[in-house]
C-alpha cells in the first residue's frame, strides 16, 4: 500500500452519524509501512503516531502525540537474536522479541521494571512459516492460555479459524470464510458475546466492513483511497 487513506466509522449503514475518522499514510516506496496515522474520536480527543526509520529501513521509532501534544515515544533496538522496543516511561519496563534459527519471532518477552517477567509468549510455526499456536505464560512456567490458528488450505496466509483457550478451557471462536470479494467473520466468547462482520476490499485497501454484536448492527466502516 502507498500514500495517504482516510477511514471512517459509522454507528450503522445509513452514514449519519460518525463515530470515528481516521488517516493512514503509507510510504510511497510499495513496503506497507506507515508514515503516520491520525485518528479523531468525533468527541475532542486527536491522537496521532508518527514513525521514523534508520537508513536500514528498520522502525527506529514511533512518536504518539494527543491533541498536538506528545505523550510517549517508543524506541527500538535491534541485536543478532532480537529485537527490544522501549517506552519514554519512568520505570524502565521493555518488550523482547526473541527469533528463532529461521528468524521468525518466536517468543515475546514483557519486563517490569525490577527486570522481572510480565508476561512470556511463544509461538510454534509450520514450515511455509504460518503460526499454528500461541502460548501465554504468566512466568517462564505458569501458562495461562493457548490460541490455536488453521488457515483456509495447505499454501494459505489467510487465517481460517482462531481458538482461544484459557486455563485448557475453550473460551473464544473465530472463523473466516471468502465468499466472492467478501470475507465473512464469525466470533463468539463463553460470556454470551457474538459478532460478525462482513469486509470487503479491493488489492489497493480500500472497500468496507459491517459489524453486528449479538444481531444488531453496531458499525459500518469505510476506507478509501486518498488521491495524490
Amino acid at each position: 500500500m502507498k500514500g495517504r487513506y482516510s477511514f471512517v466509522s459509522y454507528k450503522d449503514s445509513t452514514q449519519k452519524e460518525a463515530t470515528v475518522k481516521a488517516s493512514y499514510v503509507y510510504l510511497n516506496d510499495g513496503t506497507n509501512r506507515f508514515q503516520s496515522t491520525e485518528m479523531d474520536y468525533m468527541n475532542g480527543t486527536k491522537n496521532k503516531m508518527v514513525y521514523y526509520y534508520s537508513s536500514l529501513g528498520l522502525l527506529d521509532s514511533m512518536k504518539s502525540l494527543t491533541n498536538g501534544k506528545a505523550d510517549f515515544t517508543v524506541k527500538y533496538k535491534y541485536l543478532h537474536d532480537r529485537y527490544i522496543s522501549y517506552t519514554n516511561n519512568k520505570d524502565n519496563s521493555r518488550r523482547e522479541f526473541i527469533f528463532n534459527t529461521l528468524k521468525q519471532v518466536a517468543t515475546i518477552k514483557d519486563f517490569d521494571s525490577d527486570n522481572t517477567i510480565s508476561m512470556y509468549r511463544s509461538f510454534k510455526f509450520d514450515n511455509k512459516g504460518r503460526i499454528l499456536t500461541e502460548s501465554r505464560y504468566k512466568d517462564y512456567y505458569t501458562l495461562e492460555g493457548t490460541m490455536e490458528y488453521t488457515y483456509n488450505n495447505s499454501n494459505s496466509r489467510v487465517l481460517a479459524t482462531l481458538k482461544t483457550y484459557d486455563n485448557n478451557k475453550l473460551t473464544y471462536e473465530l472463523s473466516r470464510v471468502k465468499q466472492g470479494s467478501q470475507f465473512i467473520q464469525n466470533s463468539k466468547s463463553v460470556y454470551g458475546y457474538e459478532s460478525l462482520s462482513v469486509d470487503s476490499y479491493s488489492k489497493n485497501g480500500a472497500g468496507s466492513s459491517k459489524n453486528y454484536s449479538n444481531g444488531k448492527m453496531t458499525g459500518y466502516f469505510i476506507t478509501q483511497k486518498v488521491p495524490d
